[in-house]
Parts: structure tokens; C-alpha cells; sequence
């Protein structure tokens, strides 16, 4: 705890004093009045792994006053654990049933990815979901990432962190049949300052394009994506020259036919030469 007197200069007679924690965490320190007003500041020593957070740090005491004062200190980690459970993701499927598997991705923003790491240390890179329930026609199976943890950095006091992350829809396996969903969903992770309870709050908010057709009100508190099955007799006549699947089939099957009745044509001809 040091001491300036009214014009910044260090208070006489004061040449500032260590305060070490008590049993009960904390410390008195007796001040004799003085003629002339004081600002005492508290400074914690550099603590490795936190940050620090005061309350009332400094502290003014006019010339010829006596009282008490109440300084607060608060320690808080430099970097939190954050489950990627709490991150979560709905599917759906149109126009069929099916048992198929569908996997997702989640990947850093690499704009906003600065002290986020795997438990271990080592830089996060990305997590995978399979969603591998029974799928109804229309009805959305939900999940979770996986239940482990990530670091992020704790923001300054009084200050938000924020860390951006993208959830995109892994091509279906086995893809044939499907128009799948190719929108790519925005995850924000928001860490708050700490609070007068000593926790430290995060919220996760799930930001959807535009043109998404899953960015509803249902689906704010997840990420959605939906597949919609098309089966080949709704498959349309256009595409690139004219010629899709479905016209393919259709021109096959008439080439086909016309092949079988000119071979059935020569057969006929060279008969009837025969005769």
C-alpha cells in the first residue's frame, strides 16, 4: 500500500507497507490521522495465472479525519474452461425417413481465435458431432458436442471476451439422393467480467444468414440445418444442356428401345431375304 499527499508526491514519513493475507483473508492496517489529505493506493503483487480485480483502490482520507476504509481485491483466472456441450445442434430431413448418420464441424473464427486452446494446451482447431438417431420425415433430432473442454481467455474487469466459431454440415455419406444444407451457422461465445459472486458468466448465441431458411425463432438456442431428400421422379427437366438425371434416363430408355426394335428389324429383313 503506497501514499501520495494532495499535489502526487509521496506522503512524509510513509514509505509505503506489504499487507500478507490473514487466516481469514483479511488485513488491518492502522493510519494515524495527519494534517493533510492522503490518497493510500492498493496494489496486489503480480500473481502468475490471474488477473486482479479491486474494489476501492484507492482511497482518499482528508487532513485531520479518522474512519475506516474498505479496500477489496479480487483474483480471477486468467483463462476459463469452457464445455463444448454447451454448444448445441438440430437436424432435420425432408421428404423421406432414414437411419443415416449426419456429422458436423465446429471450427475456430481465425480472426478471433488469439489463447483459445484444447485442455492440453495445444491450439483448437475444430470438434465433430455425428447426430445417428432415427431421422422422421420433418422432425428435428437434437445434440451436443461432445462433453470437453477448451480454454478461453478472461476478459479485463468490466469488459466482455467474445470468440466466434462456424458450425457447417459435414457432405452426407452416402450423398446420393439428397439436397443437402450447405448454410454455415455463426456460434459466438461471450465471456463476462466477473461477478460480486466471484463466478465468471459465459453466454452462446447462434447467428444465421440471411437467406437461411432454418433462422427462426425455434431454432435461436441451436444450430439447424435441413436435408431434403428428392427422389429421381422429382428430379426437374433442366440443367446443363437441357439434360438432367431424370431426362438421361429418359433418352437411355428410348435409345435402348430403338436399338432392340432395329435389331428386331434387321432379323426380320434377313428372314424374309431368306425366304
Amino acid at each position: 500500500m503506497t501514499c501520495k499527499d494532495a499535489a502526487g508526491g509521496e506522503c512524509t514519513g510513509y514509505p509505503g507497507i506489504d499487507i500478507s493475507k490473514s487466516s481469514n483473508w483479511t488485513s488491518t492496517v492502522l493510519i494515524p490521522k495527519a494534517d493533510a489529505d492522503r490518497t493510500y493506493t492498493v496494489t496486489e503483487h503480480a500473481l502468475s495465472g490471474f488477473r486482479t480485480y479491486y474494489t476501492n483502490r484507492e482511497i482518499t482520507i482528508p487532513a485531520d479525519t479518522a474512519g475506516e476504509y474498505r479496500s477489496t481485491v479480487t483474483n480471477y483466472p486468467v483463462a476459463i474452461n469452457f464445455n463444448l456441450n454447451q454448444i448445441r445442434v438440430g437436424k432435420t430431413v425432408q421428404g423421406t425417413d432414414t437411419n443415416q448418420d449426419f456429422t458436423f464441424t465446429l471450427s475456430p473464427d481465425p480472426d478471433n481465435t488469439e489463447g483459445v486452446t484444447n485442455a492440453d494446451g495445444t491450439p483448437f482447431t475444430n470438434a465433430t458431432l455425428t447426430l445417428g438417431d432415427h431421422f422422421a420425415n420433418g422432425t428435428q433430432v437434437t445434440g451436443a458436442f461432445a462433453d470437453t473442454s477448451i480454454t478461453l481467455p478472461t476478459p479485463e474487469a468490466g469488459q466482455e471476451a467474445t470468440y466466434t466459431f462456424n458450425i457447417a454440415e459435414n457432405a452426407p455419406s452416402p450423398s446420393a439422393g439428397w439436397a443437402a444444407d450447405t448454410d454455415a451457422v455463426t456460434v459466438t461465445v461471450t465471456v463476462g467480467a466477473p461477478t460480486a459472486q466471484g463466478t465468471i458468466p459465459t453466454t452462446v448465441t447462434y447467428h444465421y444468414a440471411a437467406d437461411d431458411a432454418d433462422g427462426t425463432e425455434d431454432n435461436k438456442n441451436l444450430a439447424a440445418f435441413t436435408n431434403h431428400w428428392i427422389a429421381v421422379s422429382q428430379l426437374p427437366l433442366t440443367g446443363e444442356g437441357g439434360a438432367t438425371p431424370l431426362l438421361w434416363l429418359v433418352i437411355g430408355g428410348g435409345l435402348g428401345a430403338l436399338a432392340l426394335l432395329t435389331a428386331g428389324g434387321v432379323a426380320i429383313w434377313r428372314t424374309r431375304r431368306l425366304i
